[in-house]
């Protein structure tokens, strides 16, 4: 659907219209109705649901040192914290993606032409860079909006992403069945609340985790990596044609582009909840190889996350970087040189306005050389860092804590 009032209106594109169950998550902005509706959706009353289906099928809490009852049950307990967070981060940070890819045009050579003129309006016509219209930076939008939205090849990564949470709900209600017999649970687990013992417990579970890991998650995670490959792509595809034009004394100091810096951030504050899950199969559950990977890697994933849609951004700054240097270098040689001649000519008129210049190329190109090449300052810097050290500091002490769980001793 096209939401252009004019040739020269930005294009806009809603995160959630490919559902028609999510189409009303469009709004780009904390809303707390939402939030209170995925906590109860997600959180309140499916805990509710099974802790009543629990106690009716007397599982609630199951006596024994290997037997685990439903409010025993700590890592399927957090599902019921983590994913309504989760979710609220998702709703509420993934709609502002189109604000942020449209700050990018504030910093694009861009011309705009009235339909059925030849009127042309460009912004920098002496500019050796090329132009981009409109139009074509709306049709950048729409390439977006299609990965976002899962269309054309991103239908086979939602499908795989489809694939493999529906595998990861087979794994765990196949071990749930009867954990007894489970290579993941037997070791510690000889009853269970969700078992072939209490299948009413057993289905109900096995749907919620349908839900939430096999349709739900891999919507999220195809938006998510559409996202950050998104703001990678539009900068890059600007940086080939030419088309971007920074501002080494942008108040943002990053050239103009600080708006992507702050999102990246944004996004990686939507890995923040997954830290609940890990930290309970530390310390309650029954590491595999898949688990002790999801654990190695969550840092690097978090770095990655921050750093890779940055790229494109990254790759512009540093090319455009080069240019400036390269010019502002060639006017001062230019005047330098009408300086030295000046001199030679006993022109003693223009030496002044000459070293005048000169002093001014020099102080513009001090301004430049000192312009970031990725695009955020130290304040976000700053943040990151943080984040990352709260993250990770309660990964490394249960890491230390529970260090025989990942290298077990040989029998």
């Amino acid at each position: 659907m096209n939401r252009l009032k004019s040739d020269t209106q930005l294009y806009t594109f809603k995160v959630f219209a490919d559902n028609f169950l999510t189409k009303k998550l469009n709004f780009p902005y904390f809303n707390i109705s939402r939030i209170i509706w995925i906590w109860l959706i997600f959180g309140i009353i499916p805990f509710g649901l099974f802790a009543i289906t629990s106690l009716l099928e007397h599982s609630f809490y199951l006596d024994g040192e290997k037997n685990l009852g439903m409010i025993e049950d700590y890592i399927f307990i957090s599902y019921f914290v983590y994913i309504p967070i989760l979710l609220a981060l998702a709703i509420t940070h993934f709609p502002k993606i189109t604000g942020v890819l449209h700050s990018v045009r504030e910093v694009t050579l861009v011309y705009t032409q009235k339909i059925g003129s030849k009127e042309e309006n460009d912004i920098d016509s002496s500019s050796p860079r090329s132009l981009i219209s409109t139009k074509n930076f709306n049709d950048i939008l729409k390439r977006c909006e299609a990965r976002i939205q899962g269309r054309g090849t991103w239908r086979l990564i939602y499908i795989l992403f489809v694939f493999g949470g529906l595998l990861w709900v087979y794994i765990a209600s196949v071990a749930h069945w009867d954990p007894s017999t489970s290579t993941a649970y037997k070791e510690y687990i000889a009853d269970s609340w969700s078992s072939k013992d209490y299948p009413f417990s057993f289905w109900i579970r096995t749907f919620y985790e349908l839900i939430a890991f096999g349709l739900i998650f891999p919507s999220i995670l195809l938006k998510f990596v559409a996202i950050l490959h998104s703001m990678r792509a539009i900068c890059k595809e600007l940086t080939e044609a030419e088309a971007i034009r920074l501002r080494p004394l942008s108040p943002d100091r990053a050239g103009g582009l600080g708006a992507l810096g702050n999102y990246g951030l944004k996004m990686v504050t939507v890995l923040i909840p997954l830290l609940i899950p890990l930290l309970m199969y530390i310390f309650f559950g029954q590491l595999n190889f898949i688990l002790k990977s999801g654990i190695a890697l969550y840092i690097p994933l978090v770095f990655f996350t921050f750093v890779y849609p940055l790229g494109g951004a990254h790759e512009a700054m540093n090319k455009f970087k080069k240019q400036e240097l390269s010019i502002l270098a060639k006017k001062f040689n230019q005047v330098y040189d009408d300086f030295i001649r000046d001199i030679k000519t006993n022109q003693l008129s223009e030496i002044p306005s000459d070293f005048d210049l000169m002093e001014k190329f020099d102080k513009l190109y001090s301004k430049a050389e000192k312009m970031p090449v990725w695009p955020f300052n130290f304040e976000i810097v700053s943040r990151f860092g943080a984040l990352v050290a709260a993250l990770g500091f309660p990964l490394t002490v249960s890491f230390i804590d529970k260090i025989d769980k990942f290298f077990p001793p040989p029998t």
